[in-house]
């Protein structure tokens, strides 16, 4: 299990979302993209901060 400890509220944000899609998907996750062209849009901040502990991907 990942350890979310000591993750900022932002990268907390981030991951909740990605866990919401593949919860209500069934598809899982395996990379977040940080600027979808719909106007969605991921805390740079947050992406590094995930991404430095090895819990996503992002494009």
């Amino acid at each position: 299990m990942a350890d979310l400890s000591g993750l900022s509220d932002e990268a907390l944000a981030v991951f909740a979302f990605a866990a919401y899609h593949q919860l209500s998907s069934g598809q899982m996750v395996r990379s977040v993209v940080r600027r979808d062209g719909a106007g969605h849009k991921a805390s740079d901040k947050a992406v590094s901060e995930l991404q430095g502990r090895g819990l996503i991907e992002a494009d």
